[in-house]
């Protein structure tokens, strides 16, 4: 796993494995609306994921408590945990799309928040096994992919399908 330190000229808390699982992620699925990170810090991987959704024409927002340094695209001062952000998000709530979960206390985020979005949406939730264990996995729920210190993670009924297409796929 590779620090990188800074993206974009500010500090950065994943690593280049990270990204490189972020890319995979976004590569493989198509059907994603939008994506709303949950701790934008100082913006470097909001930048990041701002430019990502850019790209692909999704939509895009990052919740924290402390406004970055540096302005940040689309960012919204709150506590996700004390409030409840997802009305705000109303254009988003029956699409699917990746909530990113890399704010104070992750596996209270995928708690409080992981009913609350889409079926067909991912979970990805950074410091896995460290801060987000196994664990906290919702019993709905299994992981999809990790790559340095992030997970992505989706409902069984998601993971079913998708095996059962690659796998009729790798048939032909």
């Amino acid at each position: 796993m590779n620090d990188l330190g800074t993206l974009f000229g500010r500090p950065i808390g994943q690593s280049s494995d990270d990204l490189l699982i972020w890319e995979k992620v976004l590569n493989e699925f198509d059907h994603f609306k939008w994506i709303v990170e949950f701790g934008s810090w100082e913006g470097a991987m909001s930048l990041y994921l701002f430019v990502q959704c850019w790209s692909r024409d999704l939509l895009f927002y990052t919740f924290d408590k402390k406004h970055p340094e540096q302005e940040t695209p689309y960012f919204i001062n709150a506590d996700v945990l004390k409030d409840n952000v997802w009305p705000m998000l109303s254009k988003i709530k029956s699409e699917p799309g990746i909530l990113f979960c890399d704010d104070g206390n992750k596996p209270e985020e995928v708690k409080k928040y992981h009913k609350i979005i889409h079926r067909d949406s991912f979970i990805a939730v950074h410091d896995y096994l460290t801060e987000f264990k196994n664990k906290d996995i919702p019993d709905t729920h299994r992981w999809l992919y990790h790559g340095g210190s992030t997970v992505f993670l989706a409902q069984h009924n998601f993971i079913n399908q998708y095996l059962a297409k690659k796998a009729m796929e790798e048939r032909r």
